[in-house]
């Protein structure tokens, strides 16, 4: 069941490049509408190098040059900014700096003394570490760390770019685990890049198909059954009900 009130409201006219060898522009990303609803798992699915990064990098404001509107809204939300967490491709905690550090960088004023973000990071497994520098940490921990620092800051949009890439199967299935079980205690709104249907049809409440060139929204498709319900049975029809929209 989602909450009323929408996060976020992307009107994407144009993103565009320029090439530093040649100075061509070319445009990324064209003609996007995306809305995203308090409490909703939207992931954004489609190939390698289309541009779903470049997206979530616009919405973080990372990347503020493009040619559109970005508005964040809702009750919860002041001053119309979002508290936003990101987990990026790469974990990117700071070497010089300890687990601890690199988390506590990212948490408000209000939340310094409070005992809540080592608790996700002893949800994540990784509760041991937290006097660790990330030098110290195997790709897998890093990642845990990484996920557990998104969580921490509490936020109102969570953004993951493939927040499970370059982990083996085993490794990755964990993780997978151990994020829906934080998110079900902890619902925010997600937006989560995938190349990978079968993660998209286990987590999203709605899936945003991307394709053409330049890259737009082909189609998104609704996810009724709760994810707590989706066994692989389940999983398996809708991927083949999705296929055979396609």
């Amino acid at each position: 069941m989602l909450a009323a009130g929408r996060v976020l409201r992307l009107q994407l006219d144009k993103k565009s490049f320029r090439s530093a060898e040649t100075q061509k522009v070319q445009t990324v990303l064209q003609n996007i509408v995306l809305d995203v609803q308090d409490q909703e798992f939207v992931c954004l699915f489609g190939p390698s190098g289309c541009g779903k990064t470049t997206l979530l990098n616009l919405i973080a404001g990372i990347d503020s040059e493009f040619e559109g509107k970005l508005t964040f809204g809702s009750p919860t939300i002041e001053d119309g900014q979002a508290r936003l967490g990101y987990v990026f491709q790469d974990p990117l905690l700071l070497p010089w700096m300890t687990v601890e550090s690199n988390i506590r960088l990212v948490l408000p004023k209000s939340q310094q003394s409070s005992d809540l973000p080592w608790r996700y990071l002893d949800r994540m497994g990784v509760g041991n570490v937290r006097k660790s520098f990330p030098g110290e940490l195997s790709l897998g921990m890093a990642r845990r760390v990484s996920l557990a620092r998104a969580f921490a800051v509490q936020p109102q949009l969570l953004l993951m770019d493939e927040p499970f890439v370059s982990l083996d199967q085993q490794n990755a299935e964990v993780l997978r685990e151990l994020m829906m079980e934080v998110w079900l205690e902890n619902r925010c709104a997600v937006l989560l890049v995938t190349h990978d249907l079968d993660e998209a049809i286990r987590f999203a409440d709605r899936i945003i198909f991307f394709g053409n060139d330049p890259t737009s929204i082909v189609r998104e498709s609704l996810i009724q059954t709760q994810q707590i319900e989706r066994n692989s049975l389940i999983r398996s029809e809708i991927r083949q009900q999705l296929v055979e929209q396609n």
